[in-house]
């Protein structure tokens, strides 16, 4: 399955949704916007469904929470919470900090948090350890800082400034990977 959280490009890719639609029998997730982006690239409609704030998805050892986002650009953007085996791993796109994060820690602690970073559109500093904090997440992973040159902001003096909070930062940058367990 391939979930995206909102329309922009870099969050419901055509040209990579429609490869996986004719190698693979991958499912589309997303909120209605990004529906319609795919429907309007004739992705098959069977194959995708739409998601709205407050759906909770069931597979196969997967469960998909699905939370209203805060993103200025995109008002259908939403958060996904995944509990794979009782791992719980949020993604939350490019959506900005707000009270979501702490309505969603106090019901399920997070293990892996992947939160925007950056300049203007994104997260600030005090924005991800806060967000990162109100979920009670294990280990927060910043993204999206090194995709656009006019919104770049490294990510190394996180490290520094979460020396009061109790989650790890994990930073990935490009090219490198990071196996997901049950320890983080």
């Amino acid at each position: 399955m391939l979930l995206s959280t909102h329309c922009h490009g870099d969050h419901c890719d055509l040209k990579l949704i429609k490869f996986l639609e004719g190698k693979t029998n991958c499912h589309f997730i997303g909120p209605q916007s990004s529906i319609d982006k795919m429907i309007a690239a004739e992705v098959k409609k069977e194959r995708t469904q739409a998601v709205f704030p407050n759906d909770i998805l069931n597979f196969p050892n997967v469960e998909i929470k699905v939370f209203k986002g805060d993103d200025p650009k995109e008002e259908s953007a939403v958060i996904y919470v995944i509990n794979m085996g009782g791992l719980h791993i949020l993604h939350n796109g490019d959506c900005k900090y707000s009270e979501v994060y702490a309505k969603i820690g106090a019901k399920t602690p997070i293990d892996l948090a992947f939160l925007n970073y950056g300049k203007e559109l994104y997260m600030t500093d005090h924005d991800l350890l806060q967000a990162a904090a109100d979920l009670h997440c294990r280990v927060a992973i910043p993204m999206h800082w090194d995709l656009y040159v006019e919104y770049y902001l490294p990510p190394d003096g996180l490290i520094d400034k979460k020396a009061d909070y109790p989650f790890d930062i994990r930073i990935i940058k490009p090219g490198e990977c990071m196996q997901i367990t049950g320890d983080i």
